[in-house]
């Protein structure tokens, strides 16, 4: 014997409801905040703040991955009407520390709190690649208004420490590359001009670097160093 219900109105009403609540819910909009990570291994740490909207961490690319252990890592995004992307390529090795903001700043390299400034309207990208092991890397990219900035380290060797900041108004550019070990580099670029910053540091030693580009006035350089003497290298730079 076989029992039949009718669906009336009012159940296909609900079900209607129910459907198109349900499809809202898996709906992305311009303006949400999306994180996408993959990541294998142990002894992660792993915390990110994302305010406001329209704020993006994702990987790179297919090709991207996030690997190892012992990894601390803290990202931190705030804008008020462009959007924020950090692009996460690599990340591969052990004893590793990042911390990154866009939209935040911190004091100095051993500041774990972002701080907004509460004019800083976004518009800010970063990517990373880092290999190896025992690198610390810190920094953030703030404007005080208007200014996108964009960061992209390429970090390859050991005991590795890089400190840099992008703050002020005006496009800012540092693209950054490091392959030999025991390297401390501390980059700052500041001031209501659009500053741009090349830098190689490639050797068979380590190299100890110190640039800052400031003022109104648009700054530009470009370094390319290989360092094979015992002691290090050390450079300076400053820029107003």
């Amino acid at each position: 014997m076989a029992f039949y219900h009718k669906i009336t109105g009012t159940h296909l009403g609900i079900l209607v409801l129910f459907i198109y609540a349900a499809l809202l819910s898996c709906n992305v909009y311009a303006g949400d905040n999306k994180l996408t990570i993959v990541q294998s291994g142990s002894d992660l740490t792993f915390t990110v703040d994302q305010i406001g909207n329209n704020n993006e961490i994702k990987m790179k690319d297919g090709s991207s991955f996030f690997t190892g252990s012992d990894w601390t890592m803290a990202l931190y995004q705030k804008n008020v009407t462009n959007k924020n992307t950090i692009n996460i390529d690599e990340l591969n090795g052990s004893s590793n520390t990042l911390r990154f903001g866009q939209g935040g700043s911190l004091t100095d390299n051993t500041d774990t709190s972002f701080t907004y400034d509460g004019v800083g309207y976004g518009g800010h990208t970063a990517s990373f690649e880092i290999l190896g092991s025992s690198n610390t890397v810190v920094g953030y990219q703030e404007s005080d208004g208007n200014g996108s900035h964009t960061y992209d380290l390429h970090l390859a060797g050991n005991n590795n420490s890089v400190w840099t900041a992008q703050e002020s108004d005006t496009n800012k550019s540092i693209d950054l590359t490091i392959y030999n070990s025991g390297n401390t580099a501390s980059i700052e670029q500041t001031g209501s001009a659009a500053h741009s910053a090349t830098i190689t540091l490639d050797g068979s030693y380590g190299t100890n670097l110190s640039l800052l580009q400031q003022g109104t006035t648009a700054q530009s350089y470009t370094i390319s160093q290989l360092c094979q003497t015992v002691s290090g290298c050390s450079i300076s730079v400053t820029q107003q």
